[in-house]
């Protein structure tokens, strides 16, 4: 069972293999606006889905997001790694 879920959200500049951490202001995952109503169960399919703003501020680069959902005793629930790239709209 989880009782707290927290997202902690990093990304690398360009092709640096450094990760920084990204100021994420959902970091309670356990809200049901994102889809996930905590206590978690096992054994039942939940689903995360989180907004992220892109300031027009950011520059334009290419990057690694490393986005991490960890339990109350910061251990990594799930961890993933998605490619993504800033360009103009």
């Amino acid at each position: 069972v989880v009782k707290n879920l927290t997202a902690v959200v990093y990304g690398t500049l360009g092709d640096s293999d450094l990760f920084l951490n990204f100021p994420y202001k959902h970091r309670d995952a356990c809200k049901e606006e994102l889809g996930l109503k905590c206590p978690l169960m096992p054994g039942k399919i939940h689903t995360y889905k989180t907004p992220i703003e892109v300031l027009k501020i950011y520059p334009k680069l290419k990057s690694v997001v490393k986005w991490e959902l960890r339990e109350e005793r910061r251990k990594n629930l799930i961890c993933i790694l998605i490619p993504s790239r800033i360009v103009d709209i």
